[in-house]
């Protein structure tokens, strides 16, 4: 995911994130208050919003509205709980809560990787992410066929390379 072999498009489309109860509230209220990333991105609360409410119902509420849902439950990665279908997407950080400086460097990767897509929420749309330090696991339909695919996004992909593989480019 090298952002210097890229240049952003700018189309004025923000994403939304949606992050779950069991998201740490420290992480959010960094973003929050950071000013580049709240520019960029829209930050969504289950805290704030939603509180109390079961895995199924942030489901409902992120396809309604749009928004990302990240999460640390590995539960949204299951096809047959979670199905694709105008889906705005789905991260997945593979760590514990407790891994505050992991999740921080993990969740910063994989949005700005995002960002650089020209339509980034046609781009991350009827796709889910399971993202580590290490590599991102992308599933998800192909722009022109619609088939649900798999992809490892390394490091040093490209926005072209990953766009290419789901029929985006």
């Amino acid at each position: 995911m090298d952002k210097r072999k890229i240049k952003q498009t700018y189309t004025g489309q923000k994403l939304f994130f949606y992050f779950d109860e069991n998201f740490p509230k420290k992480i959010i209220n960094e973003l929050k208050s950071d000013k580049g990333f709240s520019k960029k991105f829209g930050i969504r609360s289950a805290i704030d919003i939603n509180k109390g409410k079961d895995d199924r119902q942030h489901f409902q509420y992120c396809k309604k509205l749009g928004y990302m849902l990240v999460t640390l439950d590995d539960d949204f990665v299951n096809d047959r709980k979670y199905p694709f279908g105008k889906l705005p997407g789905i991260i997945v950080l593979s760590f514990s809560k407790n891994s505050i400086g992991k999740i921080k460097i993990a969740l910063s990767r994989i949005a700005y990787f995002l960002s650089f897509f020209p339509f980034p929420r046609i781009f991350a749309g009827d796709s889910k992410f399971q993202v580590s330090l290490t590599r991102c696991i992308m599933r998800g339909r192909d722009v022109k066929t619609r088939d649900v695919k798999t992809y490892v996004i390394k490091p040093r992909d490209t926005v072209y390379e990953v766009g290419k593989k789901f029929g985006y480019f």
